[in-house]
């Protein structure tokens, strides 16, 4: 990934102060700063959207493997710009469960197409969950974990036009293979719970891509904190929780405020949640008034689920908001689950990431 965009275009000295070519392409760059600041978390690995609010944390935070009541099948389709062609969309599919007290594996595999571009993926995950509380009950865990990920990066130059000629276009489909490691740790206490994950952690070389455009440094930073809220009389948990992203090499950051409520059921429980995810980075672009405004890329999501007895189901809403979008159509995504290896609930609260 090149250095962040300037937010003065290149190609402005050549062009008049009010040509109309200089608005559209002060728009195209201001799209493709949106881009980038979706996509660039997602390389090399499993791209940060919202499926870790449909009870799928496992997939920003190897310390939660093995950490629950059960262990945890999960498995995600989202295709985003649903009206377009060739739009980006993923598949994921993870489990975890607990081993013994203290050891927690994992597996995560997904595929992710982006037009011409798609990367697919293995990580492998140990955890280690250390109880600091005084008895079976008390609930206040500090947990470690690590990823091991193999990725496949694939670019297909086949649709491209022979005709125009450029050294670096084989017109071919042209793959690459690496690895990479992500390292974290989590703390629960009760109802609180915290999340620290450095993603990408080795510097890695992509001969797929044309030598000295992309970074060698694709590595991230997550963090989620979060509280559970209980009623018991009621049987309604309120869980606000936030996600702050950073990419070490663009300098880019993102943060999602989330809030979730649970409802407890015979059959199990129902949720529903809203999600805001702004980027702390903002692109200029020209009005139609020909003056000048800045705008930060901002998403909108809601979800829904539930859980039944073993099984459950979610459906997420996702929508970018602001007066410059690339499509007024949104992002679907579905999640199903279930859960075996049940073990006996050793603590008495409701407990978020626990259920």
């Amino acid at each position: 990934m090149p250095d962040k965009l300037p937010k003065k275009l290149i190609l402005e000295p050549f062009l008049k102060p009010h040509d109309p070519m200089r608005c559209r392409l002060k728009r195209i760059l201001f799209i493709l700063c949106s881009l980038l600041t979706l996509t660039s978390q997602s390389q090399d690995g499993v791209p940060v959207l919202y499926d870790y609010l449909t009870d799928n944390i496992y997939l920003l935070h190897p310390a939660q493997a093995g950490m629950g009541f059960s262990g945890k099948i999960r498995l995600t389709a989202g295709r985003q710009w649903v009206s377009e062609g060739d739009a980006p969309n993923l598949q994921t599919a993870s489990a975890h469960a607990r081993f013994g007290e203290k050891t927690g594996l994992g597996v995560i595999a997904f595929n992710d197409e982006n037009g011409f571009s798609s990367q697919k993926g293995l990580q492998l995950t140990y955890a280690y969950h250390l109880n600091f509380g005084r008895d079976e009950i008390d609930l206040n865990m500090l947990s470690f974990g690590l990823n091991l990920g193999f990725f496949e990066s694939e670019l297909d130059e086949t649709a491209f036009d022979p005709r125009i000629f450029d050294p670096i276009i084989a017109g071919t489909v042209q793959s690459d293979g690496f690895f990479n490691v992500d390292v974290g740790l989590s703390y629960h206490f009760w109802e609180f719970y915290s999340y620290f994950t450095v993603k990408n952690l080795l510097n890695r070389d992509r001969q797929i891509f044309t030598e000295g455009l992309e970074s060698r440094n694709q590595r991230s930073y997550l963090m989620s904190l979060g509280y559970e809220f209980s009623n018991f009389r009621r049987r309604t948990y309120w869980e606000p929780s936030i996600l702050f992203q950073f990419k070490e090499e663009t300098e880019e950051s993102s943060v999602d405020v989330n809030l979730k409520a649970y409802r407890l059921m015979p059959f199990g429980q129902v949720w529903a949640g809203v999600s805001v995810r702004r980027s702390l980075d903002s692109a200029d672009f020209i009005t139609n008034g020909g003056g000048v405004d800045n705008q930060n890329l901002n998403y909108f999501a809601g979800l829904v689920g539930v859980n039944y007895k073993d099984f459950m189901f979610g459906y997420t809403y996702i929508k970018q908001i602001g007066d410059i979008q690339f499509s007024n159509s949104a992002f679907h995504q579905i999640t199903i689950g279930f859960e075996f290896m049940k073990r006996e609930r050793p603590y008495v609260c409701h407990c978020a990431s626990w259920h």
